[in-house]
């Protein structure tokens, strides 16, 4: 049997399984794992997804966000001349 984070890799990794997943209801998830060998069931892999979706950012990730850790100097404003 597949844990619940190879078989997320392996769906991550083909079109097929992505396609399949997303046109399987709520009621066939059950069934869409069991099919391909993997042992959690549909309240396990929901926990699972949502626990990634809701869990910490890598450290890539913060760098791609406007305003994260990003490697650039900071200019001073240029100070404007009093009329």
């Amino acid at each position: 049997m597949k844990t619940l984070e190879e078989f997320i890799n392996e769906i991550n990794a083909s079109k097929e399984l992505q396609e399949e997943l997303k046109n399987a209801s709520c009621e066939m998830l059950d069934a869409f794992l069991k099919k391909h060998g993997c042992g959690a069931t549909a309240k396990d892999f929901t926990a699972f997804i949502k626990s990634k979706a809701e869990g910490e950012i890598e450290d890539d990730d913060v760098e791609a966000i406007a305003g994260g850790i990003y490697s650039q100097s900071i200019k001073p404003p240029t100070p404007m001349p009093m009329p």
